[in-house]
């Protein structure tokens, strides 16, 4: 359903308004009070009918006064025209008239099959809204907005929440972290105890503690041989970073060798060239300037010898004057005259346009005699109105045919878009191949991830006791003790107590020592032992983070021709998402099939109503038109006039008649005066032409320019002294100026000696030779600058750097190469070494074996074996209901990311393309009756966190979403005020754009006051329709 056109009688501040509107975006564009709201509240009101009389503002009733109300022209879908007229005579809403395609007249109640059966909230808050309604997402919450928002709303949702409490309550049956009572745990204690029996039985062993010993000696000499690798590929390390920059380096010193060739201390202008050329310049110009002074002396000197005085013109001087005193008077009538001339030129042609527009029967005597009476004009007004209604009821069939070819034409464009759909779902299989192969690659990853934030988490552990060491005190109280000590023996020595107090004073010295010492010793134990079960961490940190690098370049290799860079958890679930998309457009094959069969259809009974109405009903409305032109014609030949006029333009032919004889008139007027002013111009003429006679001026001038030359040549007598003195004045200033310039020219010409001396150069060439030569020499001092600081960056610190300079200048390529390999060699060696013990340190455990297989063992290690299967099965169990458990969130968050209503879906679109995928959905969570949206790097917020436009895009997004959905059962226009203000330029495009694809289903009528945003929706859009108002 569209509005074709909105007739207002009186609405507030409008009366008398008719707007036509398309299909598609429609732009009204118009300035504060122009009466935009006033529109848009209009057809609200003709929808559902006037406010009432107890909030006046809101009512909009007549200004001006006149009829309070007005009329909308819909067409629906099938191309039916519906008329609503909403006029006030008794009830306060409005009495309701509604004309039907048929042509019968219907009331109010019939409405709401008109409007799909919405309220008047609904179709505020979803189809009819400005910025205030768009940024309060209470509107939304009507309950038969809801019952859209949430139609396919997940009811099982209480029973997934219960199925997970029952799983925990499960798991938690099995094992506690810190329970006693749980199965689990009290396997783990019977295995604890069992383990302990087995661990004393071994000690009966003699031998076993001497073998447990040795095994643990090739572990030590396994991490002394590491040691020493780890130190030998430090130094080869260094070697292979000599070996890199020893080029480099070779370069540097035939740099060195080049720049030695240029002349000590060699030096040259900063900016010399562009300075030499800014010398020149100025020298160039000074001599110009110069130049031009001393032709401008030789002009003021001419025009001193040109002065002359004539005392002819002083004799005639009162004549001459009074001459031109009356010359503008006489130029005045001149120009009167010339200007009535050409009025009477111009009436005299407009007389004969007047007669040509008439035509060939009119001539200046007929129209002079053609009379028409009033009822003869009210006669042939009323034939012509009668013809005016038939044509616009013709025009109305013509745009009811064209609507339906549109539809025709629209039919076939989505059948083709369709069927390319079709072709494009059987060719997008990819995904389903490389999936299971990056499904391994993820959970790999994951597994490696965890085990390195628990390793990184015990290295944390291990450095927090090492700095708690360092900073552990002996207790306190020791050291009060011994100052007690301390103090008591000074007290003794003050009473003169020698022996006792120095006793005691010693065994405090003593006591402090020893305490110093423990401390010490205990403290260096501890932290070498920490130290080294850091580096064993670091060394398995290492080994986990080269596989996972493995691992992300194996899966890039296959997800980067889906557009991913990295495998992450978002990556994995668009994967995900992808492939379940594709499976569900396989599946939608058949429906686009057979939405095409019943396009075609469609198009079929579009061509047979097309069939009927050029056929049947605009015939009949012809012949009806032919028969009110006949008595137009009857009526033009009785009052004898052409019978070829149209209705249009005769009502002109009898003003143009009237003013054709008012033209005649004032054209004998202006004669008379013509007549006139021609005897006064005549006889100022003849006074002047005997001057000038006198004067021996040249006749051939006008009389104007006569009388302004004999005055121009008397005032130039009266000035020529005061000229002459002026013009020896100009004289004198010249020659000051020339002086001047000379001093000037002659410093730039110092200066340009000057800076050819501090080059050491004679002449110009020499200076810019030089120049070449001092730019070759920075360059090589900057390439070698470069060099250094390249070495230097491989650098970790300054000693480090003159370390690499002093072995760059030591070593030899060849000899650099030999000792790699000799290194190489050594570090081969040691992991054989490393090898060997490793084998030894096998026999080793192998006799341990060999040891525990005692008959007493053997029943305790039976037990153990009982014990730990049985544990076994446990965890198993208590693993399902861990993995059933974890399988039912992920579920969750599957359902929660897919299974949201359609309106949300479609609202996630909306508001992606609006953003530019910066967030790419919305949705309901399952355990909140709130909205969130997702942002592209998986981050989720609430409305309330963004910022103001992102907040009326998404709204936006989904009262578009709720616009599509309401449209499964009625198609109705979207009306907007002004809710672009609040949106940068690159989301304003985007919803534009997004606004274009609405428009393909929907009608579009946009109020603003920003003139950008109608040139922007022009520029975008290619069947925008902007309508101005004043």
């Amino acid at each position: 359903m569209i509005i074709h056109s909105i007739d207002i009688y009186g609405f507030g501040k409008l009366n008398d308004l008719q707007i036509t509107l398309n299909k598609g975006i429609n732009v009204i564009e118009g300035l504060n009070e122009a009466g935009k709201s006033t529109i848009m509240a209009f057809i609200s009101s003709i929808f559902f009918g006037f406010e009432g009389k107890k909030k006046p503002h809101l009512r909009y009733e007549p200004i001006h006064g006149g009829k309070f109300g007005g009329a909308i022209k819909l067409i629906d879908e099938e191309q039916k025209i519906y008329k609503i007229e909403r006029i006030y005579y008794q009830k306060t809403s409005g009495d309701v008239k509604i004309y039907l395609p048929n042509g019968e007249i219907v009331g109010e109640s019939f409405l709401p099959n008109i409007l799909g059966k919405i309220n008047e909230k609904v179709f505020k808050q979803i189809f009819c809204f400005g910025l205030t309604e768009l940024q309060q997402i209470d509107s939304l919450k009507d309950q038969q907005i809801n019952d859209f928002l949430y139609h396919s709303g997940t009811g099982s949702v209480i029973q997934i929440l219960n199925m997970k409490k029952q799983l925990e309550q499960n798991k938690q049956k099995l094992f506690k972290s810190s329970g006693k009572k749980p199965e689990i745990n009290l396997l783990l204690a019977k295995i604890d105890s069992t383990k302990q029996g087995i661990e004393r039985l071994k000690e009966k062993h003699g031998q076993h503690q001497s073998i447990v010993n040795r095994i643990r000696e090739s572990e030590i000499k396994i991490l002394e041989i590491d040691r020493k690798v780890e130190k030998k590929k430090e130094v080869l390390e260094w070697l292979r970073k000599i070996k890199q920059y020893l080029e480099s380096f070779q370069r540097i010193k035939e740099i060195e060798s080049k720049i030695k060739e240029y002349p000590k201390n060699f030096q040259f202008p900063e900016n010399g060239v562009e300075r030499l050329q800014s010398i020149l310049e100025k020298i160039n110009e000074l001599e110009i300037e110069l130049g031009q002074l001393k032709i401008k002396k030789d002009e003021v000197e001419l025009e001193i010898n040109k002065l002359q005085i004539d005392p002819f013109y002083e004799e005639n001087q009162l004549k001459i004057i009074q001459l031109k005193e009356q010359l503008n008077y006489y130029q005045d009538q001149k120009r009167a005259y010339q200007s009535l001339k050409l009025e009477l030129k111009n009436i005299q042609e407009n007389i004969e346009t007047k007669l040509n527009e008439l035509g060939s029967p009119f001539t200046e005597d007929r129209v002079k005699d053609i009379k028409f009476s009033l009822n003869d004009k009210q006669h042939l007004q009323e034939i012509s109105n009668q013809l005016q209604i038939k044509q616009e009821q013709l025009n109305d069939l013509k745009i009811k045919i064209d609507l339906k070819r549109d539809r025709q034409l629209n039919l076939k464009k989505a059948i083709q878009k369709l069927k390319q759909e079709i072709d494009s779902i059987k060719r997008n299989n990819q995904i389903d191949e490389i999936f299971p192969l990056v499904k391994n690659y993820w959970e790999r990853l994951k597994e490696n991830e965890l085990e390195y934030r628990q390793l990184s988490q015990q290295k944390q552990v291990y450095l927090s006791q090492l700095k708690s060491i360092k900073n552990t005190n002996l207790p306190k109280s020791l050291y009060l003790i011994n100052g007690f000590f301390f103090i008591s023996s000074l007290m003794l020595i003050f009473f003169k107590l020698w022996a006792y107090g120095g006793l005691i004073f010693g065994f405090s010295v003593l006591m402090l020592i020893i305490l110093s010492l423990n401390k010490n010793n205990a403290q260096k134990s501890l932290i070498k032992t920490i130290k080294y079960n850091i580096f064993i961490l670091e060394q398995q940190l290492t080994n986990i983070q080269q596989e996972i690098e493995m691992i992300q370049t194996k899966a890039l290799e296959h997800i980067k021709p889906f557009g991913f860079a990295k495998l992450d958890e978002r990556t994995f679930q668009q994967l995900e998402e992808l492939r379940i998309k594709n499976m569900h457009h396989e599946h939608q094959t058949s429906e686009k099939t057979n939405r095409v069969e019943e396009y075609n259809l469609e198009l079929e009974q579009l061509e047979i109503e097309l069939e009927q109405l050029e056929a049947v009903k605009k015939p009949t409305l012809t012949a009806e038109i032919n028969a009110l032109k006949q008595s137009w014609e009857d009526w033009m030949n009785n009052h004898n006039l052409p019978n070829d006029l149209s209705s249009l333009i005769v009502f002109d032919i009898m003003a143009v008649i009237q003013s054709t004889k008012d033209l005649v008139k004032e054209r004998d007027n202006i004669i008379g005066q013509l007549e006139k002013i021609n005897l006064f111009i005549k006889d100022f003429e003849d006074e002047v032409k005997d001057l000038y006679q006198l004067a021996e001026i040249d006749p051939s001038m006008s009389t104007e320019e006569n009388i302004y030359q004999l005055a121009n040549q008397l005032k130039k007598n009266e000035t020529a002294k005061i000229n002459l003195q002026h013009l020896h004045e100009r004289l004198e200033e010249v020659n000051s100026q020339i002086g001047k310039i000379a001093k000037r020219l002659e410093i730039e010409k110092e200066k340009y000696q000057a800076l050819l001396k501090y080059a050491n150069v004679s002449d110009q060439e020499e200076f810019y030779r030089q120049a070449r030569l001092y730019e070759q020499y920075q360059m090589l001092t900057a390439e070698k600058q470069q060099l250094l600081l390249a070495i230097k960056s491989s650098c970790k610190n300054e000693s480090q750097y003159k370390q690499l300079l002093n072995d760059l200048q030591r070593w030899e390529r060849g000899d650099l190469v030999n000792k790699i390999e000799d290194l190489n060699q050594e570090l081969r060696e040691r992991l054989q070494e490393i090898k060997n013990i490793s084998e030894e340190k096998g026999q080793l455990q192998n006799q341990l074996r060999e040891m525990e297989e005692d008959f007493t063992l053997s029943e305790l290690n039976q037990k153990y074996a009982v014990l730990v299967s049985e544990l076994s099965n446990k965890v198993k169990e208590w693993l399902a209901y861990s993995l059933a458990k974890h399988t039912l969130e992920k579920t969750m968050k599957v359902y929660e990311m897919e299974k949201q209503p359609q309106v949300l879906q479609r609202a996630s679109e909306y508001f992606a393309c609006m953003t530019d995928n910066q967030y790419v959905k919305v949705l309901a969570p399952i355990e909140s009756n709130s909205l969130e949206v997702i942002r592209n790097d998986g981050v989720r917020f609430q409305p309330q966190f963004l910022s103001r436009g992102t907040i009326e895009q998404l709204f936006l997004a989904m009262r578009f979403a709720l616009v599509g959905e309401f449209a499964k059962q009625m198609v109705l226009p979207i009306i907007l005020d002004d809710i672009f203000v609040n949106f940068d330029s690159h989301r304003l495009a985007n919803a534009i754009k997004t606004l274009e694809k609405l428009s393909a289903d929907h009608q579009i009528i946009l109020f603003t006051c920003h003139p950008h945003i109608s040139s922007l929706i022009k520029q975008t859009t290619t069947e925008g329709n902007l309508i101005k108002l004043n």
